[in-house]
């Protein structure tokens, strides 16, 4: 079973704007703990358990940006 073209655009635009927020945090120095807190504090959780993004995710996602930054 897969997900639904529909439920991949969300989750893709969910991925999206959560790494805006983690990129924009990341520039003003915070740490990966420290965003989870921030992520927490705006309501930006896991919108399939309502539970905040683990530092895990936070890690994977400056990962991400890293590569994309060093791209430009």
């Amino acid at each position: 079973m897969g997900s639904y073209p529909a439920e991949q655009s969300v989750f893709r635009s969910d991925t999206v704007m959560r790494r805006q927020l983690v990129s924009s945090l990341r520039v003003q120095s915070y740490t990966p703990e420290e965003i989870v807190e921030r992520l927490t504090a705006v309501g930006c959780v896991n919108p399939s358990t309502g539970a905040p993004w683990g530092v895990a995710v936070v890690k994977s996602d400056l990962k991400e940006l890293m590569i994309q930054w060093q791209k430009q």
